[in-house]
Protein backbone atom coordinates (compact mmCIF):
# COMPACT_ATOMS: atom_id res chain seq x y z
CA UNK A 1 0.00 0.00 0.00
CA UNK A 2 1.22 3.55 -1.01
CA UNK A 3 1.38 6.61 0.96
CA UNK A 4 0.67 10.24 -0.71
CA UNK A 5 1.77 13.52 -0.45
CA UNK A 6 0.46 16.06 -3.16
CA UNK A 7 0.41 19.19 -4.12
CA UNK A 8 -1.10 20.73 -7.83
CA UNK A 9 2.39 20.38 -9.33
CA UNK A 10 3.28 16.47 -8.07
CA UNK A 11 2.33 13.48 -6.28
CA UNK A 12 5.11 11.45 -4.03
CA UNK A 13 3.94 8.24 -3.47
CA UNK A 14 6.02 6.55 -1.25
CA UNK A 15 5.78 2.27 -0.87
CA UNK A 16 7.89 0.13 1.90
CA UNK A 17 7.73 -3.60 2.95
CA UNK A 18 5.39 -4.50 4.73
CA UNK A 19 7.49 -5.42 7.40
CA UNK A 20 10.88 -3.45 8.38
CA UNK A 21 13.29 -4.73 10.79
CA UNK A 22 16.07 -3.10 12.31
CA UNK A 23 19.44 -3.88 10.77
CA UNK A 24 17.68 -5.57 7.54
CA UNK A 25 17.26 -4.19 4.19
CA UNK A 26 13.97 -3.87 2.87
CA UNK A 27 13.18 -2.50 -0.65
CA UNK A 28 11.81 1.10 -0.99
CA UNK A 29 9.96 2.42 -3.67
CA UNK A 30 8.42 5.71 -4.96
CA UNK A 31 6.20 6.63 -7.57
CA UNK A 32 6.19 10.46 -9.09
CA UNK A 33 3.02 11.84 -11.44
CA UNK A 34 1.98 15.22 -11.88
CA UNK A 35 3.44 17.78 -14.18
CA UNK A 36 6.90 18.13 -12.26
CA UNK A 37 7.32 14.33 -11.91
CA UNK A 38 8.87 14.19 -15.43
CA UNK A 39 11.67 16.73 -14.26
CA UNK A 40 12.75 14.59 -11.09
CA UNK A 41 16.43 14.59 -11.67
CA UNK A 42 17.45 12.55 -8.33
CA UNK A 43 14.87 11.24 -5.57
CA UNK A 44 16.56 10.22 -2.02
CA UNK A 45 14.41 9.21 0.85
CA UNK A 46 15.55 9.87 4.45
CA UNK A 47 14.28 8.09 8.10
CA UNK A 48 14.70 10.39 11.10
CA UNK A 49 13.18 10.11 14.74
CA UNK A 50 11.85 13.28 16.66
CA UNK A 51 13.87 14.31 19.50
CA UNK A 52 16.27 11.17 19.29
CA UNK A 53 19.27 11.70 16.83
CA UNK A 54 19.76 8.45 14.62
CA UNK A 55 22.42 8.95 12.55
CA UNK A 56 22.73 10.16 8.93
CA UNK A 57 19.75 7.45 7.56
CA UNK A 58 19.57 9.03 3.48
CA UNK A 59 19.00 6.46 0.57
CA UNK A 60 19.46 7.54 -2.79
CA UNK A 61 16.53 5.60 -5.61
CA UNK A 62 17.41 5.19 -9.09
CA UNK A 63 14.62 5.80 -11.53
CA UNK A 64 13.62 1.97 -12.82
CA UNK A 65 10.74 3.24 -15.50
CA UNK A 66 9.87 6.45 -17.65
CA UNK A 67 6.13 6.43 -15.57
CA UNK A 68 8.27 7.97 -12.83
CA UNK A 69 9.26 4.70 -10.02
CA UNK A 70 12.20 4.87 -8.27
CA UNK A 71 13.49 2.00 -6.42
CA UNK A 72 16.04 1.50 -3.71
CA UNK A 73 16.77 -0.21 -1.08
CA UNK A 74 17.00 1.16 2.82
CA UNK A 75 18.52 0.21 6.00
CA UNK A 76 17.48 1.37 9.74
CA UNK A 77 19.46 1.53 13.08
CA UNK A 78 18.41 -0.09 16.39
CA UNK A 79 17.27 2.67 18.12
CA UNK A 80 18.82 1.71 22.01
CA UNK A 81 15.91 3.61 23.55
CA UNK A 82 12.98 0.79 21.71
CA UNK A 83 11.15 3.68 19.66
CA UNK A 84 9.84 2.77 16.08
CA UNK A 85 8.24 5.58 15.56
CA UNK A 86 9.82 7.35 12.32
CA UNK A 87 9.86 10.44 9.67
CA UNK A 88 10.45 9.80 6.16
CA UNK A 89 10.96 12.51 3.92
CA UNK A 90 11.01 11.96 0.09
CA UNK A 91 13.30 14.50 -1.69
CA UNK A 92 13.24 15.15 -5.15
CA UNK A 93 15.43 17.23 -7.01
CA UNK A 94 14.87 18.64 -10.62
CA UNK A 95 13.94 22.14 -11.96
CA UNK A 96 12.58 22.90 -8.83
CA UNK A 97 13.00 20.80 -5.26
CA UNK A 98 9.64 18.73 -3.67
CA UNK A 99 9.64 17.31 -0.12
CA UNK A 100 6.98 14.75 1.10
CA UNK A 101 6.38 13.67 4.78
CA UNK A 102 5.18 10.83 5.75
CA UNK A 103 5.34 9.17 9.66
CA UNK A 104 6.06 5.29 9.83
CA UNK A 105 5.54 3.04 12.93
CA UNK A 106 7.64 0.06 12.35
CA UNK A 107 6.75 -3.39 13.19
CA UNK A 108 9.02 -6.16 14.52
Amino acid sequence: RACVAADAAITIALELADSIKPLTPFPVRVRLAGERAAKAERVAVSFTMTDMDMGFNRFELRQTAADGTWQGQALLPICSAGRRDWQVTVDMAGDRAYAGEFHLLTRF
